[in-house]
């Protein structure tokens, strides 16, 4: 089976430009996916999380609304760590971005 976005002429500089370019643009959407997916995945997170601080101070010796409230948790961790690896792949190391995992900006404004 092809792949449509393969061009198979690859004997010349032009076809191999266009290969590399349909490479960088279906990385690019892969990106955009994750990126999209993770802000959903937090955005639920934030939304559950009143319901959830409420069960907790209601029934605080129970086990499940700890339990619950510690996933919501961990859950949100995994995805702003996804998010930000996310993120700086698509902008490089040096973008905007990259100040989320190093703790350091990446520009100084003085």
């Amino acid at each position: 089976m092809e792949d449509r976005n393969y061009i198979h002429h690859e004997g010349d500089a032009l076809d191999r430009e266009l290969n590399a370019l349909v490479r960088e643009m279906e990385q690019a959407d892969v990106i955009r996916r994750v990126v999209i997916e993770m802000l959903v995945m937090l955005a639920s997170d934030e939304m559950l999380e009143p319901f959830a601080i409420r069960w907790v101070g209601e029934n605080y010796n129970a086990p499940w609304p700890i339990a619950l409230y510690g996933l919501m948790l961990l859950f949100a961790g995994v995805a702003y760590f996804i998010l930000t690896k996310a993120l700086i792949a698509h902008h490089g190391a040096s973008g905007p971005e990259a100040w989320l995992s190093t703790g350091k900006p990446a520009h100084r404004f003085d």
